[in-house]
């Protein structure tokens, strides 16, 4: 049989959650672009049931906020340059956290 792995996943369905790219600068799609990406993959991800995680505007406004200070968070990322993203990834983890506890 299955065993216990089969037991215990059988009791509790797994939540999925899709996270949109944050903010990036992209050399290829534009802001509008890729601030339109949610709008189309919402629906989608949620008509089959899956949790729609928005990054992209909280990203943006931690990416381009008027700050004179400077932290490098992640390699290749808008944060590496910016103070707010550690405090905004952050806050991102702790909201899906708190959504896969709910």
């Amino acid at each position: 049989g299955g065993g216990r792995s089969s037991a215990v996943a059988g009791r509790r369905r797994t939540q999925l959650i899709f996270r949109t790219p944050a903010f990036n600068i992209d050399p290829v799609n534009t802001f509008k672009q890729q601030a339109n990406f949610a709008r189309r993959m919402r629906p989608l991800a949620e008509a089959v049931g899956i949790t729609f995680l928005d990054t992209y505007p909280a990203t943006r406004h931690a990416a381009l906020q008027p700050t004179r200070h400077a932290i490098r968070f992640d390699h290749f990322s808008t944060f590496h340059f910016f103070d707010a993203g550690r405090y905004i990834q952050a806050q991102l983890l702790l909201h899906v956290l708190r959504v896969l506890a709910a």
